[in-house]
């Protein structure tokens, strides 16, 4: 017989080991996920010195493509491990990032990531796994290429997550060369080679297909191990070299043939994670199995985009062979027929169930699932239940069924050698190798690196929507406590969020998890009044808490710097009780608002930061608004007191009332709210009930009310304002007095210049003209006025010639200027025209003024001049007028400008007027001849020019003789080329000259400035051994110093010290002891500290003196200015401070000791009076003025409450009516407690 011998060529066989799960990062569920744990796929074996561990460095080498070397230095990396954190953070210092995200996910060499976990380890005291890793560093330093390693390390690094985890050594190293083969692997990587006994030579090629992930998170969390691809070459040595059925024999070369794997990625899940008991559960599936043998191209299995299918891979040919046919000797020979033998499987997909792992500590711990014992047996089965084999025979027909008795014992034979040898390669080299990658066949390891509580304690203020002042956008912002079980505010410990709990009512932490925000009781706070707030907290030893706590007072949705309540207090005797006492405004227009406290060992905390311990809470208060009434009666005040005494009459009933809430203006009713009406009773009385004591009210009485008996007219003020109610307590006696008014009537004049050949208005004449001064005095009633007289007496500059009155019954003196107007009834008036002619020299203004009448006049007051302003209310005078026409000739022209002369944007004091050096009517200029006699005094218009034309061929010397307004000073003249000039002084506007005949002279301005001042005079009490603070302001114009200082008796009780205010708060800042420079609307605050003897006697009086002395520039010119404060020392009786601070209405600023005001501004000037004495005062008296340049907007309310018992009523020595100017003065009857404290306000418009 013939022996047929079968040579079998060599056959690749591929094992792929994949998780299913696409790639995924950590995920939540739920809300309250504080517990997370750090967990991945990974080996045991890597750190088990007994493990026998084969080709891990071989394995990794193949990865990467480089020679690691990692067998060299493993023993020194075994067990090692470094904090997650640290080692983030190294590597931001070697990436040269700035934080551990842009660290993550920066493009990382291998030489980077294990020179930062070397760093890590020597930080950690572990200086041998420093040196083994930097080792491996260098080893890996020639490969450029870097890696996301935050697609291994797939962590939240916001989150506290990493804290309490570490990594080892080994699976970073691992897990790296995983990531950057899945990322830059060659299509046919490196063999790793094994001997195995029974097979021989093994040769294992790995791919990542997709690299393992180190997770972060809570339950619900998934997880993945590597995803590889292997392709085994092996030569079946045991496999049998002949095969004989009889007809035919069959010789085998040994097959060599190729097994293809792929493991798929084990998929686990985080199921349940307790932080606080260090225990954690996952469940894990390991990966599905594809296992093939036959041909597929290696540009196509290690394409990691490629997915394997069955129509990748074809028959390979794994032996050739000889046939021998038998012959029959001698007639017929053997036969011998060379062939081939070819294989292919294309397997089947093998999956396997999931398992349950238990972490119960320490940490890094390994748990891996339980291998079922045919795993490997089903991966084998997966080929050989599919294994075809081939053999040809060529000649067909009779050989035909040679072929199939061949194949089939061919195939059984092949089906065997297969089945031993692929379960020999897989347990002895697959698996070792895939068991440094965490992978195993059928099960699947998982290693936990620590568990951490990630939550904070957040507050749970409102973050958006409209803040508690109806205006603002909620920002309270985010702050977070770490949690500690020791530090809290309450008894309860605060429980953890994820985030902020941002609630509309600060209920958000409450209603999430344990209701821990039990730490502060908050009493009913009620506006006005004063309150305190319980703070209880639990702290490991006394005194390591401190509290920090904000009330949003004025609702604009975040709690502001000036809103702290609590300032770093502790519980300093141990008692766990901090109290916070709060004063409530009573002007709060607040319903709700929102406060917040923080507990914490942190010193000063802000609102908004991060703190590692304590606990915050976040509450949302409301405000209770007090209540009271107000009522009163409307009587016909028949003694004229302006007070209802019993016995005089009421009023009807039926008589309409009304009130506003003044919206805190009471002067300005065009922001006044109507709350209601109400009417008199049958006694004339009224009352509202039910009104808040925050804000003030205005209550109207319609004067024409049909109610109110015709007769009557009302006598006392009408409105009231400002009028206050007091918690359940009636303002009473808001009464209205009506009397029958006496006759008066208002009289005014006007005064024209007519040419009496035109009647037209004249404002200029030469001289000899005939002029008509028209003059008509009117009564605009109600009563007819009997006795009216009128001075009209003409000046200098006219000479009288006649004179014409309307009505027969008058008479007028014009030596004496006297008009007898007699008896002018209302509605009527009366005129009177004086013929005079123009003189070229004299007075050319022409004044006249109504100077008596039997009835009172009701804005103005015929018993003064023309130079008093009736009323001090710097309003023209209606009971004067005057016409000015000015002397035109054909002689020389002067003429100048008053200016001030300050060296704005100019030169001061140069006599110049330049830049910003305005001129206006801030003086007056008269012209004299050389005997001395008025040549004429020129009107000054608006802008300051003056002009006046000298008679006709005038060359006499002339004097100019220049006078300041109040409040300014005169500096500089400009005598420029005057001839024959006489200017003794060149700073005080007095010169002369004499001009040449027919020569005009055209700038002979003067120069001002304003004169400094200091504000103000100011009172004081104090008691012994007390340091109180007077404020005062000074103002300057123009350039120059001033020096400050204080003129006291050396045996005065008080010594007093001057301090700089830069902020004008009253608030002393450095001590001043050098003049000081000035400028240009310079103002400069300063402070009086005064300090009394602690043995100062009772009724001691401290008069003392603060002058400012001030140099204008090198002018010579000097001005000193004084306030006189005076010191009471007071001894166990009432003693009263004042305050005073000003605001700009019109500009709407805050309120200070000092302001800015453009012309026309109104500002409101408010006095604080307060008793800080022991006894109540009585019978106080309180004296002010309207400031310079400024009269009364509108008439002080009068009487005003000064607190509950004492009531205030203005004096001026004029009309307490809009325009007024002068002193100011309150009577206050009543009695001022001590602690009290009460505010009089008025208000003041500048003067354009």
């Amino acid at each position: 017989m013939t022996n047929i011998t079968i040579h079998i060529a060599a056959v690749t066989l591929a094992i792929g080991l994949w998780l299913l799960a696409p790639p995924v990062v950590a995920q939540t569920s739920g809300s309250d996920g504080c517990d997370e744990l750090c967990i991945s796929a990974s080996s045991s074996m890597l750190n088990d010195v007994t493990s026998g561990l084969q080709f891990t460095d071989q394995m990794l080498s193949s990865l990467i493509g480089v020679n690691l070397g990692l067998d060299d230095v493993r023993l020194d990396l075994v067990g090692s491990q470094v904090p997650i954190n640290d080692f983030v953070a190294e590597l931001e210092n070697v990436t040269g990032t700035n934080s551990a995200d842009e660290a993550l996910n920066s493009e990382a060499t291998l030489s980077e990531i294990f020179t930062a976990a070397a760093n890590a380890a020597e930080t950690n005291g572990d200086p041998a796994a420093g040196t083994a890793l930097r080792a491996l560093a260098s080893n890996a330093s020639g490969l450029s290429d870097g890696v996301l390693l935050s697609d291994f390390l797939v962590l939240d690094t916001t989150d506290d997550e990493l804290s309490d985890a570490n990594i080892s050594t080994l699976d970073l190293i691992s897990g790296s060369a995983q990531l950057y083969n899945a990322e830059y692997g060659v299509t046919t990587p490196t063999p790793i080679v094994a001997n195995i006994v029974s097979l021989g030579e093994v040769r294992t090629y790995v791919q990542v297909t997709e690299p393992p992930q180190l997770v972060c998170g809570p339950e619900g969390t998934t997880f993945r191990s590597a995803a590889i691809r292997t392709k085994i070459d092996v030569t079946l040595e045991n496999a049998p070299q002949s095969i004989d059925v009889g007809l035919a024999a069959l010789e085998i070369e040994p097959p060599e043939v190729s097994f293809y794997i792929e493991v798929g990625e084990a998929d686990g899940t985080v199921t349940d994670v307790d932080a606080a008991n260090q225990t954690a559960q996952v469940t894990m599936t390991p990966g599905v199995v594809n296992a093939y043998l036959g041909e597929i191209d290696d540009s196509v299995y290690f394409n990691r985009d490629r997915v394997i299918t069955a129509s990748d891979i074809g028959p390979s040919t794994i032996a050739g062979a000889e046939v021998t046919l038998a012959g029959l000797p001698p007639l017929v020979p053997e036969t011998i027929i060379p062939t081939s033998i070819s294989a292919s499987s294309n397997g089947e997909t093998v999956s396997f169930g999931s398992g349950t792992l238990d972490f119960t500590g320490p940490y890094p711990q390994t748990e891996e699932l339980d291998v079922p014992v045919d795993a490997t047996e089903r991966v084998v089965n997966a080929i050989t239940n599919n294994l075809q084999v081939d053999l040809e025979l060529p000649g067909g027909g009779s050989l035909d069924a040679v072929e199939v008795l061949l194949e089939t014992a061919l195939s059984t034979t092949i089906s065997e050698v297969v089945d031993d040898s692929l379960t020999a390669a897989l347990g002895q080299a697959v698996d070792p190798i895939l068991a440094g990658l965490g992978i195993t066949i059928g099960g699947g390891e998982a290693t936990a690196f620590g568990l951490s509580d990630t939550c904070d304690d957040f507050g749970d203020c409102p973050i958006s929507g409209t803040a508690p002042d109806g205006t603002n956008i909620n920002a309270y912002g985010t702050p977070s406590h770490g949690l500690s079980p020791a530090l809290f505010m309450g008894q309860i410990p605060a429980d953890g969020e994820q985030q902020h709990i941002s609630s509309p009512s600060a209920l958000g932490d409450d209603q999430d998890g344990n209701d821990d925000e039990d730490g502060v009781s908050i009493p009913v706070l009620t506006k006005g009044q004063t309150a305190t707030i319980s703070v209880n907290v639990t702290e490991p030893t006394t005194g390591n808490g401190y509290l920090m706590a904000w009330l949003d007072w004025d609702g604009n949705g975040q709690f502001d710097a000036d809103e702290v309540i609590s300032d770093d207090l502790q519980d300093t005797d141990g008692d766990g009780d901090i109290s916070l006492s709060v004063s409530v405004p009573a002007d709060s227009s607040l319903q709700t608002t929102f406060a917040r406290f923080r507990y914490s060992s942190t010193q000063q905390l802000g609102t908004n930061a991060n703190a590692t311990d304590g606990e915050v809470e976040d509450y949302e208060i409301v405000f209770v608004t007090p209540q009271g009434s107000i009522s009163g009666k409307l009587f016909e005040d028949g003694n004229g007191d302006d007070i209802f005494t019993t016995g005089e009459t009421l009023l009807p009933a039926g008589i309409l009332i009304t009130l506003f809430d003044d919206k805190g203006t009471p002067q300005d009713e065009t922001d006044d709210i109507e709350l209601g009406t109400t009417e008199t009773d049958a006694n004339g009385a009224y009352s509202f009930a039910a009104l808040s004591t925050l804000t003030t009210y205005l209550i109207k009485v319609d004067p024409s009310d049909p109610e109110i008996p015709a007769d009557l007219s009302p006598s006392t003020d009408n409105p009231l304002r400002a009028v206050s109610v007091s918690i359940d307590t009636d303002t009473s006696e808001q009464n209205f007095g009506f009397s029958v008014q006496p006759p008066s009537a208002d009289l005014s004049i006007t005064k024209r210049a007519l040419s009496a050949s035109t009647s037209a208005v004249i404002t200029e004449a030469t001289a000899g003209t005939e002029i008509d001064f028209e003059l008509v005095v009117s009564n605009a009633g109600p009563d007819t006025a009997t006795g009216v007289q009128v001075l009209e007496l003409l000046p200098s500059g006219y000479t009288y010639q006649s004179h014409a009155l309307a009505d027969g019954t008058q008479s007028f003196a014009a030596d004496t200027g006297l008009w007898q107007v007699g008896e002018l009834a209302a509605g009527t008036s009366q005129t009177l025209t004086i013929r005079a002619t123009m003189n070229a020299t004299g007075e050319h203004t022409n004044i006249a003024e109504i100077i008596n009448s039997d009835l009172p006049d009701p804005d103005s007051d015929p018993s003064t001049g023309p130079t008093v302003d009736d009323l001090s209310d710097n309003i023209a005078d209606d009971d004067e007028a005057s016409a000015t026409v000015s002397y035109v000739g054909t002689g020389a022209v002067i003429s100048g400008t008053l200016f001030i002369d300050n060296g704005s944007n100019a030169t001061a004091f140069d006599g110049q007027q330049s830049g910003g050096e305005l001129g206006g009517q801030i003086g007056q200029v008269s012209i004299f001849d050389a005997s001395g006699a008025l040549i004429d005094t020129p009107e000054v218009d608006a802008d300051g020019n003056w002009s006046l034309t000298l008679p006709d061929g005038y060359t006499e010397m002339i004097g100019i003789s220049s006078t300041a307004e109040t409040g300014f000073l005169i500096v500089s003249n400009n005598t420029n080329g005057l001839p024959e000039l006489n200017d003794q002084n060149t700073r005080d506007g007095i010169y002369s000259f004499r001009p040449a005949a027919g020569t005009s002279y055209l700038n002979l301005d003067i120069g001002f400035i304003r004169s400094a001042t200091l504000a103000s005079d100011q009172q004081a009490a104090m008691w012994p051994g007390q340091v109180i603070n007077l404020s005062h302001r000074y103002t300057a114009d123009a350039s120059g110093t001033v020096v400050f200082d204080v003129d006291i008796s050396p045996n005065s009780p008080v010594s007093v010290a001057l301090f700089s205010d830069a902020n004008c708060d009253g608030t002393p800042e450095e001590p001043i002891t050098a003049s000081q420079p000035i400028n240009p609307d310079t103002e400069i605050c300063l402070v009086a500290r005064v300090t009394s003897g602690s043995g100062a006697p009772n009724g001691a009086s401290a008069p003392f003196q603060v002058s400012a002395v001030t140099t204008y520039g090198n002018t010579g010119v000097t001005q000193s200015a004084s306030n006189t404060d005076r010191i009471t020392i007071e001894t166990q009786q009432s003693t009263l401070r004042l305050t005073k601070t000003v605001r700009n209405v019109t500009a709407n600023t805050a309120v200070s000791t000092q302001n800015s005001a453009a012309s026309g501004d109104v500002l409101e000037y408010k006095i604080t009076v307060e008793n800080i004495g022991t006894l109540s005062a009585s019978d106080i008296a309180i004296f002010d003025r309207t400031p310079p340049y400024t009269s009364l907007s509108e008439a002080i309310e009068s009487p005003v409450s000064l607190g509950l018992d004492v009531t205030c009523s203005i004096a001026t020595s004029g009309a307490n009516t809009a325009g007024y100017s002068g002193d100011l003065e309150w009577q206050c009857s009543g009695s001022f407690a001590p602690g009290a404290k009460a505010g009089l306000a008025f208000r003041v418009r500048v003067a354009p």
